[in-house]
């Protein structure tokens, strides 16, 4: 098995309204300090969401 890794995830910012993650928004930082600001929706959202919660 390989596998990539692009960076670390920064700066997680949940947007829960009635309780549902609708967005998630955070920033993706490689190695050279270069960061790329990401948004998740809905099913992508809720599935990041559990994964981030399940690994802290």
């Amino acid at each position: 098995m390989l596998i990539d890794v692009i960076g670390i995830v920064e700066e997680v910012k949940f947007q829960l309204p009635n309780g549902n993650p609708a967005r998630v928004v955070f920033n993706l930082k490689d190695l050279s300090g270069q960061i790329v600001r990401c948004t998740l929706w809905s099913d992508h959202a809720t599935k990041f969401s559990c994964s981030w919660i399940n690994h802290l």
